[in-house]
């Protein structure tokens, strides 16, 4: 069994993103408990990452380390193997770019020392999404019945588990799923095996009732290379062997990913004004890769109309005008 230090390790990914992780740590420095570590993996930037870090504080210059690559290997690997360099019993997964609340720390110790058996602790990403209290889960069926529940009053349930930044992790109890982040990096967001393998072997997956991020900047204005990759992320559900049904797979699915009307919200109607650079088989690829298997027909029809049209030049401009009459 690996030694990992009892302490908790923040785990930040990133690429040229000099102003965002600036603020990030400095978030960071301004933590109400300091009880932490910092790993930065930056994946060939522009800039020099350590000098962002030399201009704080000594003693949070020592908290730091910052791995550099000599090349870009792709966000996916470099999210994956960040874990890899993590010795602490506890790791939080951070973005460079999300609003830190200044307890976020606290509140994590808080978590560990109430629920220090738990193998994932999912923070409430937003303020409206809280419960009456922590939620503990530990099984796929009650995880699946769980957001299904939530759905029914409120799509942004929908891919709740693909934010990045409101996950810590127990690294005891997930390290024999590791290697298959790496593995499954093509998925855009591995990630969701860490969580796949711990419901699985009935480990604790623990909704807290508390935040330590806010809304990031890329959330709110609905753009970004990471948001539309996002959607791809499904397609591991199709992939991973999970020792599940056919039909509860297709419910995993669904709940793990985002609802169909916010992927048409963000691309035709609050980005209506310019075609989105992605692949002109971006949606032939949603469509055969996930959505297909567990949208209403009328969604479906809608969706398999857009992949057809989509791809032509004139496609977007008349399929803005469909999806904001249907949106309505």
């Amino acid at each position: 069994m690996r030694y990992f230090e009892d302490i908790l390790t923040i785990l930040i990914p990133t690429y040229n993103r000099q102003e965002g992780l600036k603020n990030t740590l400095a978030a960071l420095e301004n933590q109400t408990c300091k009880k932490f570590k910092i790993i930065i993996s930056d994946n060939a930037s522009d800039y020099d990452t350590q000098k962002t870090i030399d201009n704080m504080s000594k003693e949070f210059q020592e908290k730091c380390t910052v791995i550099r690559r000599k090349i870009n290997v792709g966000i996916n690997v470099n999210i994956s193997e960040i874990f890899s360099y993590c010795n602490s019993k506890w790791a939080w997964t951070l973005s460079d770019d999300d609003q830190v609340m200044e307890n976020a720390v606290e509140k994590i110790y808080d978590a560990i020392s109430k629920y220090e058996g738990a193998a994932v602790f999912n923070f409430v990403h937003f303020e409206d999404w809280k419960e009456e209290s922590d939620i503990i889960i530990s099984d796929i069926k009650k995880f699946v019945e769980f957001y299904e529940e939530k759905e029914k009053n409120n799509s942004l349930w929908h891919g709740d588990m693909i934010f990045y930044s409101n996950k810590v992790y127990n690294m005891e109890l997930i390290q024999d799923y590791l290697g298959e982040t790496i593995f499954y990096s093509y998925s855009y967001l591995p990630s969701l095996i860490i969580l796949t393998r711990c419901l699985e072997s009935t480990k604790n997956y623990v909704m807290i009732n508390e935040q330590i991020v806010k809304k990031s900047v890329a959330f709110i204005n609905g753009v970004g290379w990471n948001f539309y990759k996002a959607y791809l992320a499904s397609r591991i559900m199709l992939d991973i062997q999970i020792n599940v049904d056919d039909e509860l797979r297709m419910r995993l699915m669904k709940v793990m990913i985002f609802d169909i009307r916010d992927l048409l919200y963000t691309i035709f109607v609050l980005n209506s004004n310019e075609k989105p650079n992605v692949n002109s088989n971006y949606f032939e690829i949603l469509y055969h890769g996930s959505y297909k298997f567990f949208l209403p027909p009328k969604q479906k029809l809608l969706l398999w109309l857009i992949k057809n049209i989509y791809k032509y030049d004139w496609g977007f401009v008349i399929l803005k005008k469909i999806v904001a009459t249907v949106m309505k």
